[in-house]
């Protein structure tokens, strides 16, 4: 199963309402400069035996969360994007939806029709043989849509990607 496939069909075929773009870098900045605050204000407390609980405190709290900022960062950064939709202007939603074999057809026949409501509706496995990923806009005016069925150790594509908009 290669979600990066469905992504790539998009941008190469629905080109004038989706593209790839980045998430904004607000966040994960504003993560790191409070990591670094919380480091910051260690630094201003006197040293002494009623405050190395709190200092202990204050630096392991800022460290990792200065840690997780830079990772956010990187991951902004390095990432490859996700897909944008340009007449909403907002990123699609991936949902991933898993179901027993026993409703492959109710799955692929949803699947196909882009149905997000059925899709929903129809109960999800916990070991599944039929997996449906989803890229769609929270309105469900656009979608793009991909089943996959799980056999000989590997997940394969059970139709090509369909798109509704």
């Amino acid at each position: 199963m290669n979600k990066k496939d469905i992504c790539e069909v998009l941008y190469a075929s629905y080109g004038e309402f989706v593209e790839r773009r980045r998430k904004s870098l607000v966040w994960p900045i504003i993560v790191l400069v409070a990591g670094l605050a919380i480091l910051a204000v260690n630094m201003v407390i006197d040293n002494g035996a009623d405050s190395n609980n709190l200092k202990s405190t204050l630096v392991l709290v800022g460290s990792i969360t200065a840690v997780v900022g830079v990772v956010l960062v990187l991951m902004r950064i390095l990432g490859a994007g996700a897909p944008y939709h340009k007449g909403s202007k907002s990123f699609l939603v991936e949902r991933t939806y898993s179901f027993a074999h026993t409703q492959r057809e109710k799955a692929v026949a949803a699947a196909k029709a882009c149905d997000m409501k059925a899709l929903a509706s129809l109960p999800q496995s916990e070991v599944p043989s039929i997996t449906v990923v989803t890229y769609s806009l929270r309105n469900g005016e656009f979608a793009a849509v991909q089943a996959f069925a799980y056999e000989e150790l590997e997940y394969r594509p059970l139709f090509d990607v369909v798109v509704k908009h």
